[in-house]
Order: structure tokens, then sequence, then C-alpha cells
């Protein structure tokens, strides 16, 4: 499953045969992205407690410190790990897990600008979901004791919060419009 693009032969998005997705499609594809999301944390949390479990003989022991770093580790892996599959199914052509799902494409916002690997994966950085990322980002600062990096991550992903109620509201008022994550990185949502 590809991207659907105008330089594939894929219909441009001015294209009068472009389908714009519907609010149910749009929503189900972000809930199905946090949802894969959650699923790789609960999964990091499960790996970590067993660890834990098996290191400290089912918890008569106190952890170690090394244990400790492990189980911190492998939580702190999950959302890495979640983006980075995510980023590379972008580059590949074949949207996030939740958008290939509801079948979904990203193409050109118009037929002389191709909806290439770099401009999908700009989308997915502007993207909310790029909150995940910034959290991380923040909670492996503040380990660090880097308390001003934290918070300009934190700062960050909260305008990502923010950007992305105002897609919300962009797409509850209109199915068919650009959120602005597809605004900065020249894109658009549409059927496949």
């Amino acid at each position: 499953m590809s991207s659907v693009t105008a330089t594939s032969g894929g219909p441009a998005a001015t294209d009068p045969g472009l389908r714009p997705p519907g609010r149910r499609q749009r929503c189900a594809a972000v809930l199905l992205d946090f949802l894969t999301a959650a699923l790789a944390v609960a999964a990091a949390a499960l790996l970590a407690t067993l660890w834990l479990l098996v290191r400290t003989g089912r918890g008569r022991e106190d952890a170690t410190s090394g244990d400790a770093l492990v189980a911190t580790a492998l939580l702190l892996a999950a959302p890495p790990a979640w983006a980075a599959w995510q980023l590379v199914r972008v580059r590949r052509g074949a949207g996030t897990a939740g958008q290939a799902r509801v079948s979904l494409a990203v193409t050109a916002r118009r037929p002389s600008v191709p909806s290439t690997p770099t401009a999908a994966t700009l989308r997915l950085l502007c993207h909310p979901l790029a909150v995940t990322a910034w959290l991380w980002l923040a909670a492996l600062s503040m380990l660090f004791d880097a308390i001003p990096a934290a918070l300009v991550c934190l700062g960050l992903a909260l305008v990502w919060v923010l950007a992305g109620v105002a897609s919300a509201a962009l797409v509850l008022r209109d199915p068919a419009a650009r959120a602005l994550h597809d605004r900065l990185a020249g894109t658009s949502l549409c059927r496949r």
C-alpha cells in the first residue's frame, strides 16, 4: 500500500476524483495510532515488571540499581521504538498504522508539489502524535537533571497538544478541512 501521489500516477489533491476522509475515518486513524502507542508502553511496562520480579525473587528482595535501570530503560524505549516504527511506515508510503487500517493516504496539496517521503515525515513530526516524542524527551531530560531542557520539551508538547485541539476543531467543523500539520507539511489526507 503506497501513498497516493501526483508523481506515481495517483490522483493529485486537486483532482475532482479525490475523496476527502470523513470525520469517523480521521478520528479512527488517530485513535488507532494512540492505541498502538499505548500498547507499546503497556508491553514495555509488562517486560519491566517481569524483569524486576525475576531479578528480585518475585519481589522478596529489593531491586538493585542496575535492575531498576534496566526496567527504566525498557519503559523509556517504548515511545521512541513506536515512533520509529511509525516513521518507517510513513517513509515507505504506507502511512501510519491507523491510516492504513482505515484506508487513508497522505497526498500532495497541489499536483506541482509531490508527496515525498520527506513531506510525509514532516507531517508526522507536526502531528499531535508527536506529543509522545516531546514527553519522552522531557522524561529523559529529567533523568539527567537537565531541567531547562525538560521544560522546553514540555512546552513543545503543550504546543502540539494545542495544535491538535485546533486541528480537531477544524476537522469537526469540516471533515474535508486540512489539519494544521497538513498545512505545515503541504499535504492533505484522502481515502485510498
